[in-house]
């Protein structure tokens, strides 16, 4: 019995672990490194972050930190930027498969249904979107033209990295609408 009890306690913390990465993956990709700590807790079950993460906080000191705003409304922020979490992961898997890479860097058109009626112009910037480098979803975005298509991937790739942190890797849009302008 003592042996299951200590696989249990040893199995909760790994995953505690994982979820305190996960936090600080969704803060690293923040525009200010911050979130309010409402918006964390109203999308708690999509990371699998237990209900009492506000009272844990206190636990990692070195890697969060609650401020509270002139409002009122309290803030988690991140401490220390931690360059081994920000690699995505579509990089992730790009460092696994080298097929894959290479598939990648070739151009090639992007195939879409009729009922979408492109234009030419329209059909142009997908195919131009599709060949654009990877940009990382923890690169400073703030720095991106917001009305150019490498802005535009960068969205895509925030999306997509948001979307991989998550338990069952989709969510609905009101969960990602809820993080807009915070990441």
């Amino acid at each position: 019995m003592d042996s299951l009890l200590r696989t249990e306690r040893d199995m909760e913390n790994e995953l505690e672990s994982k979820r305190v990465d996960v936090v600080r993956k969704l803060l690293m990709m923040s525009a200010n490194k911050r979130i309010p700590l409402s918006k964390i807790y109203h999308n708690r079950l999509l990371f699998g972050i237990p209900e009492d993460f506000r009272d844990r906080v206190a636990e990692y000191p070195e890697y969060f930190r609650i401020v509270i705003e002139d409002d009122g409304k309290r803030v988690l922020e991140l401490v220390n930027w931690d360059s081994s979490l920000s690699v995505s992961a579509l990089e992730k898997e790009f460092m696994v498969d080298e097929v894959k890479v290479k598939k990648s860097i070739q151009k090639f058109p992007m195939k879409h249904g009729k009922a979408l009626e492109l234009d030419m112009e329209d059909e142009r910037k997908l195919n131009i979107l599709n060949t654009l480098p990877l940009v990382s979803p923890y690169s400073d975005g703030s720095k991106l033209d917001f009305r150019k298509l490498e802005a535009e991937k960068y969205r895509v790739r925030i999306i997509h990295e948001f979307l991989s942190l998550t338990l069952e890797k989709r969510a609905y849009i009101h969960n990602i609408v809820e993080f807009n302008g915070g990441i």
